[in-house]
């Protein structure tokens, strides 16, 4: 694998859709399969829904105007935040 030829670690980041955060709804079928295969590819996953998202009090407010797109500044360095925390604890 290219990453060990290179000394390298590969992350998998999973950012919830807006309509999961605000209904508080997955489809948990599809998201345990798709992170039991990241993981049995050796491949750490990084989960920002339990991460950042659902530390919020309202976490639709990461969102500019609380509608669905872009994550507004803060919310970015929240993320940031908590990938890095992942990463080097």
């Amino acid at each position: 694998i290219f990453s060990e030829t290179n000394n390298s670690k590969i992350f998998f980041v999973y950012v919830p859709d807006y309509s999961e955060i605000k209904n508080e709804k997955i489809n948990n079928e599809h998201f345990t399969m798709m992170k039991k295969k990241v993981e049995d590819l050796n491949i750490s996953f990084i989960d920002l829904k339990e991460l950042t998202f659902l530390k919020q009090n309202n976490p639709l407010e990461m969102y500019l105007f609380k509608l669905p797109g872009h994550l507004n500044n803060e919310a970015n360095k929240k993320i940031a935040n908590s990938i890095f925390k992942f990463i080097y604890n």
